[in-house]
């Protein structure tokens, strides 16, 4: 199928609140094939377009997991847009994350029909996940000597693998322990770290910590998403590391990194009851400014727990 034209993406853009922001991460999703042509699905009212699905890929070889919605004026329309999209592109897991900004406790509260469409079409609430931000009026936070950084590239897999697992023991985080429970310790393990490998942005940006032992005790992958937002995708201190500050440290670095390749803003997510990791991002000069409610369509019982950031001190 034919990529669609400017005006195509424009018109389907223009159906969310920031249409110049949304036509850029469309056109940068066709360019870096996560998302295609035929994801890109549309209702009409007659004459009339009301609502747009988007579906995204993790990767250009991945299978589409997640979707948004554009355009929200009626809940019946949006859920049949939701369902015959899925069955046609042949997702079997699907991943929808709205953002509403501020202290919001429920999407019901604000976007009703977009919540009654959700579960109309099967999908049920997963998590509920606060997003951060920090900027240039905050200072940059201050690195404590230890641990000592390295990047990844230079530790071996296998002991990356074993750091990743110790961060998912007695982890807050909803998707860790949910993927955990479904496909087991290492496999989980593997799962994330070859997330954090295949993040876009610089090579030598995914950092491990190493203690005065020579330990490894965390890591932080420092990311872009679409080419241009900066973002913490994941960051974890091992279980038996933990209590030591070392997110601090860890955030600090990745920030730093950040900040000094020009980023007017870093964001990250994490879970709204991961309160260790909240804290560390407020003494980081991090602020809250919204909340994402992820909802979930799983297909099977194996399908995998959404991509998202996890956030472990």
């Amino acid at each position: 199928m034919n990529s669609p034209s400017s005006d195509e993406v424009a018109l389907l853009a223009g159906l969310a609140a920031a249409p110049d922001r949304w036509a850029a991460m469309i056109v940068h999703g066709l360019r870096e094939r996560t998302t295609r042509p035929d994801w890109l699905w549309r209702a009409h009212d007659g004459e009339k377009l009301v609502a747009a699905a988007v579906w995204w890929s993790a990767g250009p070889d991945a299978a589409p997991e997640m979707v948004d919605v554009l355009g929200e004026t009626d809940a019946a329309s949006v859920a049949e847009l939701l369902e015959h999209s899925r069955l046609a592109i042949g997702a079997e897991f699907a991943l929808c994350s709205v953002q509403i900004n501020g202290q919001i406790a429920d999407l019901t509260d604000t976007r009703p029909v977009l919540a009654e469409a959700l579960r109309s079409a099967g999908f049920t609430l997963e998590v509920k996940r606060v997003r951060v931000e920090w900027t240039p009026t905050s200072p940059l936070p201050v690195a404590p000597r230890e641990p000592a950084m390295r990047a990844a590239t230079t530790v071996r897999r296998a002991d990356l693998i074993e750091l990743f697992a110790a961060v998912a023991d007695q982890s807050l985080d909803h998707n860790m322990i949910a993927e955990r429970e479904r496909s087991g310790v290492r496999p989980e393990a593997e799962l994330r770290l070859q997330a954090a490998f295949d993040s876009d942005g610089r090579p030598d940006w995914f950092t491990i910590g190493v203690d005065r032992e020579g330990a490894l005790v965390g890591y932080v992958v420092p990311a872009l998403v679409n080419g241009d937002r900066p973002i913490i995708a994941e960051l974890g201190v091992a279980a038996d590391h933990r209590g030591h500050h070392y997110s601090d440290a860890l955030l600090a670095h990745a920030t730093g990194l950040l900040a000094r390749s020009g980023a007017p803003q870093i964001r990250a997510d994490t879970d709204l009851g991961n309160h260790p990791m909240r804290a560390a991002f407020t003494r980081a000069g991090y602020t809250e400014f919204a909340r994402r409610f992820d909802y979930t369509w799983r297909g099977g019982r194996n399908a995998p727990c959404p991509a998202a950031n996890s956030n472990e001190v």
